[in-house]
């Protein structure tokens, strides 16, 4: 074997490992830029933990229907730290009794505005109360995606009280 050869031979090693070396660090840049895309949501994020920063958003789509009392009563029983005084909010729903697919647009427009003022009183955890169809809380989670967090509560017509459904997470993007 010659002095070329044995170069030849050293030179294709040395090619693949630094192919192999190569795929590792991709990964591993791929996940530092998640790390710091992660650290930078979060320095965006208020601090959590203050029923100060809990709030109530009622949101009622049918016709001659007062949800308030009742929603009144079962925050009171289950979360009575929360100050339903200053943290509940109301919006004023045009679409009382009947709402068409068509009326979405203003939905949305709505809960934009909703999200807007919920920020300006740094709330930024809502017990979400929705009657109407069961599209509207999909849409209010994912208007409030990453900045708000959403606990979904439905009355269950049977026992006539409130059933935590869980968080409303936003819908995932395809990329």
């Amino acid at each position: 074997m010659g002095g070329n050869e044995l170069w030849a031979i050293v030179g294709h090693i040395a090619s693949i490992i630094t192919i192999l070396t190569l795929i590792p660090l991709g990964f591993l840049v791929r996940r530092m830029q998640q790390q710091w895309r992660l650290r930078h949501i979060r320095k965006s994020m208020p601090p959590a933990g203050s029923d100060d920063q809990i709030g109530v958003l009622v949101f009622n789509i049918v016709a001659d229907s007062n949800m308030k009392p009742r929603v009144c009563n079962y925050m009171k029983e289950n979360y009575p730290n929360v100050n339903l005084g200053t943290n509940m909010f109301l919006p004023k729903t045009p679409f009382k009794g009947k709402m068409l697919p068509s009326d979405l647009d203003k939905f949305r427009d709505e809960v934009q505005l909703m999200k807007l003022k919920l920020e300006e009183n740094n709330i930024y955890h809502v017990h979400l109360f929705v009657q109407g169809p069961l599209i509207l809380p999909l849409i209010i989670g994912d208007a409030y995606a990453n900045k708000i967090r959403i606990t979904f509560h439905n009355l269950d017509f049977n026992t006539k009280r409130y059933i935590c459904w869980g968080d409303v997470r936003p819908t995932s993007t395809v990329r």
